[in-house]
């Protein structure tokens, strides 16, 4: 009768029918025959391969039960797109497509010839895709998350805890799933919501009664709820809320919650938490669950997938060529006979594989809401499923499945987000087991589980690094929280006693995260992990964090690694760069790289050259500085908001012309002040309060107009800070070393630490450099040249740190940029004599030196000894000063147009061994050693916007063909130096400067 039916239904869509001549070859057939997953033989009463499986039944049977049944063997229908039950009298339609909602079609005889219902037969027939869901499940969470959070927001308007507003969202979460699946009686919870909706008071005291019955089972009205436990339900917390909440959460329990993403809860804490520093360290976040296969593939799967395909190809040599010649033609390829012996060897076979599946423990050490537990659970029971229906081609049962939440752990210190985590694996192994059509009978339906250790995963009670649990696999997500925010998150106390923990393990400078790779790290090499995959943000490839790296591949290697990825929360367009990285004991073969086959991967998860071992040089030592710490409000305006001088005493044009009770000048501590936005962008003309490195209280104080002002603007926020308190009036980091190798410069070429373009200009010996800059210890446009060269940047950038984004630049740090960068001409690079020759070379064109400095250097370049030392490299010198002297003022004429710009000049008393010393105009000093020092600047003349768009940062955007040429040549002048190639690859660079520094640290005796 079944077959008689779906005869006249093809006849009624002029569509052929399986007895038809061919049809059998295109997988179109009566009576497929398959294996269940669950166990047993089932039977497809239609199927076409790639369309549809389709199952009948006698008219008024159970057809829910009869798609539980097509479920199970769907996979060895080949898991078609379309799943079909039929009663005679109804039709219906359930879409299976890959990443998107069941969306159930219902056709009833006496409606069949409706045209939304022929559509769906036609589409059933010729064109499956035309049924595809339009959402896709992500699209269905976002909208549920957007519904539930608006409720989440009005909590403040109640005076609602944030624990009991969240807790409360997620029990009406899983309540709205719970009833969607069946576990709740339908309708029964959203019911209650709808029948309530107008009298608060009324739905808490139902909500109440109804959540107790599902702590303990038992009766609710008329119906019979079922005990699920599990920790949500414990207690009787329901919030007072107000009409429009529950009309909202009404609104909320009509949406499709069958197949919603149960790291929702996650998400629904995250956003009922106010406060962003206590979200960050949980790391309560929905993410995509593509973006975490990324890692858990290659760390969980990937090795199991490889021994899975290994014991197919173990069955297919004992089955032999001839009988498995016939899987190609017939995917039922089970019924092929095979004896008892066989059976039993393929029966332990197949067995022994389960066991490995079911016995695999899994930790997330920082596991928040679960949301890494939960995807590799559903990826095991994926892989298991495979499993067995691929035994049950052979005619072999491996029912039940094995695989459970039970070999998850986890550690949380959080107690909301330790129960939520336990929440998320349990509803996502409910969720699988019914999307695959097998039954959830065992209760409490949600069970506690003794593997989520509620503690702090780095810290252990007795004051060392906390132990973890035994896990052959670590994965997870660690806090997202850089080192220098360590104390304002998480406050002194807790970091402290961090430190002492983990103290020669990991440095102090590194990002939280880097603790767990060290403890996971720690756990494979002691034989307690054999592999972990854990994220960080993209600065772990450089500075401190990278030691980490550096350890992990002393005793073992990083065999996956993804060096810098966008990653997306779903709930919005916040993003960070972060690396993902999978490590062993060294015993994976493979190694892959950003999707990419490579033989080796460093610990700046690159590969290739391996920059990471590149030594420091000792030349180098005394050159490049950190600019000065403020650690208060020390910078002022150099004049008032209105373009007058003197107006007001907080201005520095104002301080520097009072006196003070001692006689001498405010401008011995009152000095112009440069931070990197100055570089990139248009100078600010601020200048900073400066008492040098230990200038005492008493003799500060006499300095009376910036002492004042430091008392009112400093001296309180400096009683708060944990650092320099007792000097207040003196900067937090006031650089000792700098001023020392800055002193006996004319001017100093400065850098900002974090850039888009690695940028250099000089600044005045006078000018202090703030903490955002560095600065270099050379006046000289040769070393000027070098720095700017296209082959500093290639590697500063491949040794330096990468900011949040590329957009953002890249973090510049001395001690691997810089310190190990190999001069040209070996450590005569550093000479002082090729340094005086370069500066002789430009002093001709106006490098605004004293004529004094001119005549020396021209003595100099007259010796013929000096000259007889560098008989080679003195024309290169030249030509690189030449370059780089073209450079400047190129960009100095573009930055300053004259056309835009007029100078203006300020003068003020100075004393001659102060910090002005230069600038005092010749003959002006009295007999107390003060004269006459001359300040002069820039301004606007007009066009004010057109000047305040001309930066660097601009200029190296547009990268105009003038500059682009101005590069060029000086690249050439700088690669004959190095005898490189000026257009080599970025590769052929790194390789080229990676051997220089060998060479010169072996020269050096390192």
């Amino acid at each position: 009768m079944a077959q008689e039916h779906f005869v006249d239904l093809c006849r009624m869509l002029g569509h052929p029918t399986p007895n038809d001549p061919g049809a059998g070859g295109n997988g179109f057939v009566f009576e497929k025959g398959a294996k269940k997953a669950g166990g047993g033989d089932g039977w497809a009463d239609v199927w076409k391969r790639h369309f549809f499986g389709w199952e009948y039944k006698g008219k008024h049977k159970d057809l829910e039960k009869a798609y539980s049944q097509l479920l199970q063997y769907r996979d060895a229908l080949e898991n078609p797109p379309l799943l079909v039950v039929s009663d005679i009298e109804t039709i219906v339609v359930r879409t299976n497509f890959t990443n998107t909602p069941t969306e159930v079609h219902v056709i009833r005889l006496e409606e069949i010839d409706l045209p939304k219902n022929v559509r769906v037969l036609k589409a059933l027939f010729t064109d499956p895709t035309e049924l595809t869901p339009q959402k896709t499940r992500d699209q269905i969470t976002q909208e549920a998350v957007g519904e539930i959070t608006l409720i989440a927001t009005r909590k403040r308007e109640h005076a609602i805890d944030d624990q009991v507003m969240a807790r409360f969202l997620d029990r009406c979460v899983f309540c709205f799933f719970a009833e969607d699946v069946g576990l709740l009686p339908q309708g029964s919870f959203t019911d209650l919501l709808q029948s309530s909706a107008l009298d608060p008071a009324r739905f808490q005291r139902l909500a109440r009664q109804y959540f107790e019955a599902m702590s303990k089972g038992g009766d609710y009205g008329s119906h019979s709820i079922r005990w699920f436990n599990g920790n949500l339900f414990d207690g009787s917390d329901v919030p007072l809320l107000g009409e429009h909440d529950l009309t909202l959460l009404t609104k909320a329990g009509r949406l499709y919650w069958k197949f919603i993403d149960p790291r929702i809860f996650g998400t629904l804490f995250q956003e009922v938490l106010e406060r962003r520093a206590e979200r960050a360290a949980l790391g309560a976040h929905y993410t995509k669950e593509k973006d975490i296969l990324a890692l858990v593939n290659p760390v969980l799967i990937a090795p199991l997938r490889a021994d899975f395909v290994d014991l197919q190809s173990d069955v297919h040599k004992r089955i032999g060529a001839d009988r498995m010649g016939l899987i190609p033609q017939d995917p039922s390829w089970y019924r092929i006979e095979i004896d008892e012996e066989e059976t039993r060897w393929m029966r332990s076979f197949f067995y022994d594989f389960q066991t490995k599946l079911q016995s695999i423990r899994i930790l997330d050490p920082a596991c928040g809401s679960g949301n890494f537990l939960y995807v590799a659970l559903r990826s095991l029971l994926d892989l298991e499923k495979e499993l067995v229906t691929y035994a049950a081609r052979f005619g072999i049962d491996l029912a039940p499945l094995r695989v459970s939440p039970r070999q998850l752990w986890g550690i949380e210190k959080s107690p909301y987000a330790w129960q939520l985590a336990q929440l998320t694996v349990w509803i996502a192994y409910l969720q699988w087991r019914l999307e695959n059509g097998f039954d959830v009978v065992d209760e409490p339906i949600l069970q506690t589980q003794d593997t989520f250790l509620l503690h702090d995963a780095i810290v252990g009670d007795d004051g060392a690094p906390y132990p973890w649990p035994e896990a052959e696999i670590i994965i997870g997500n660690p806090p997202f929280l850089g080192g220098k925010r360590l104390r304002e998150i998480l406050g002194d106390s807790v970091v402290e006693s961090i430190y002492t923990a983990w103290d020669g393990r990991v440095s102090r400078e590194s990002d939280l995260c880097c603790y767990w790779f060290e403890m996971a790290r720690a756990q494979i090499e002691l034989g307690l992990s054999k592999r972990a995959g854990l994220l960080a943000t993209q600065s772990v490839r450089g500075g401190a964090n990278r030691d980490v790296l550096k350890k992990i591949k002393e005793t073992g290697e990083i065999f996956f690694a993804v060096s810098d990825q966008v990653w997306y929360e779903v709930t919005g367009d916040a993003h960070v760069q972060i690396s993902m990285v999978g490590f062993d004991g060294g015993e994976e073969s493979g190694r892959v790289l950003d999707g990419k086959s490579v033989a080796e991967i460093n610990a700046d998860l690159s590969s290739g050259t391996d920059l990471t071992t590149a030594t420091r040089l000792p030349t180098h030592v005394g050159l490049c500085f950190m600019g000065t710490t403020k650690g208060g409000a020390f910078e002022i305006d150099f004049e008032a908001p209105n373009g007058s001088l003197g107006l007001g005493n907080g201005t520095a044009s104002a301080m520097v012309t009072a006196p003070n009770p001692h006689g001498k000048p405010n401008s011995d501590v009152l000095v112009p002040w440069v931070s990197g936005n100055d570089l990139t962008g248009r100078p600010r003309l601020k200048w900073i309060i400066d008492f040098g490195v230990e200038r005492a209280k008493e003799d500060a104080a006499l300095y009376e107009l910036p002492f004042e002002y430091l008392l009112h603007h400093v001296y309180t926020p400096r009683q708060q800070s944990r650092s320099t308190i007792g000097e207040w009036w003196l900067q937090e980091r006031t650089r000792g070393a700098m001023r020392s190798a800055l002193g006996p410069l004319t001017r100093y070429i400065g850098t900002p630490t974090t850039s888009k373009h690695r940028l250099y200009q000089f600044f005045d010996a006078v000018v202090q450099p703030a903490n955002s800059m560095f600065a270099f210890a050379r006046a000289d446009y040769f070393f000027f040249g070098v720095m700017h060269s296209r082959f500093h940047s290639v590697w500063s950038k491949a040794v330096g740190t990468q900011l949040r984004e590329r957009e953002s630049g890249f973090r510049y740090t001395p001690e691997t940029c810089f310190d190990t960068f190999a001069l040209p001409f070996g450590q005569r690079g550093l000479s002082p004599q090729v340094a005086h020759l370069s500066v002789f070379a430009t002093a001709q064109e106006a490098l605004g030196l004293d004529d004094e400095e001119a005549v020396a250097q021209w003595q100099l370049h007259q010796d013929p000894d000096t000259r007889a030392l560098f008989p080679e490299e003195f024309g290169q010198v030249v030509s690189i000063a030449r370059a780089a002297h073209e450079l400047d003022q190129l960009r100095e004429r573009w930055l300053n147009p004259p056309e835009y710009m007029e100078t203006r000049t300020f003068d003020f008393p100075a004393s001659v061994n102060g910090p002005w010393r230069r600038h005092i105009i010749k003959g002006s000093a009295n007999s107390n050693g003060v004269g006459t020092a001359r300040y002069e600047w820039k301004v606007a003349r007009a066009l004010k916007t057109e000047v305040a768009n001309r930066t660097l940062t601009n200029l190296y955007n547009k990268m105009p063909t003038w500059l682009v040429q101005a590069h060029e040549r000086l690249d050439n002048a700088v690669a004959k130096a190095y005898q490189i190639s000026a257009s080599g690859s970025d590769m052929e660079v790194l390789a080229h400067f990676r051997q220089l520094n060998q060479d010169m640290a072996i020269e050096s005796g390192r």
